[in-house]
């Protein structure tokens, strides 16, 4: 019987058999614990993406950073001076090319402990020469080590990183200063040495560079 009194044309059988129930829409959410989204994926609606999303983000290799209130000492932070100086130094030590290769901001990982240099140096043949494969992180020691004081960064925290790296193993650590053009040598073996004008020295690598040329 349809509205008003009306008897309908079609059989009622007929109306059940041809009935179908309306589709209900699926509703995608991220899982409960995923609810930062990064700073460079899409917000908003758009950020709740298909769980294959979920699954690559849960992946993401993060690199360590360690905050305090004024050092952030494995973060990258590029300010003028400090990639000057970082620059200077590449081209420079490019010079003992026949004996070490030169890394810009390689991730290190030894024993454990990741950190993230200005520059490092390794004897040349002990990393692979293969540009067709890749690794995220290095976990062999380097022979040098050069790390640029950022304006923000105080010198001590600095320093105690440069002493966690000769326990790793690293042979010889230098610490640039930019607003003092000095640099200081730290070998494994211990003590340090700090030139401010001539040639910088370092014995245990065998390398000399002028001084005036890193802050020129």
């Amino acid at each position: 019987m349809e509205c008003g009194g009306k008897r309908s044309a079609t059989p009622f059988w007929l109306r059940l058999a041809n009935y179908k129930k309306p589709k209900r829409r699926r509703r995608c959410a991220l899982p409960a614990r995923l609810h930062i989204v990064p700073p460079l994926m899409p917000t908003g609606d758009s950020a709740l993406a298909s769980p294959s999303l979920v699954c690559k983000l849960k992946s993401m290799k993060t690199v360590p950073v360690i905050v305090s209130d004024e050092i952030q000492e494995d973060k990258p932070m590029p300010s003028r001076n400090h990639s000057r100086a970082a620059h200077n130094l590449g081209v420079l030590l490019d010079g003992f090319k026949d004996r070490y290769v030169i890394y810009d901001q390689l991730s290190l990982n030894l024993d454990g402990w990741q950190t993230i240099p200005d520059l490092c140096l390794f004897p040349r043949g002990q990393l692979p020469n293969d540009w067709l494969t890749d690794d995220d992180e290095v976990t062999q020691s380097p022979a040098l080590v050069v790390e640029v004081l950022s304006p923000k960064q105080n010198l001590q925290p600095l320093v105690d990183k440069i002493r966690e790296y000769g326990k790793h193993g690293v042979k010889s650590c230098w610490l640039v200063i930019p607003a003092t053009h000095a640099i200081s040598v730290f070998p494994a073996t211990g003590g340090s040495r700090t030139v401010t004008e001539g040639v910088l020295r370092d014995e245990t690598m065998g390398i000399e560079i002028p001084l005036d040329q890193v802050f020129a």
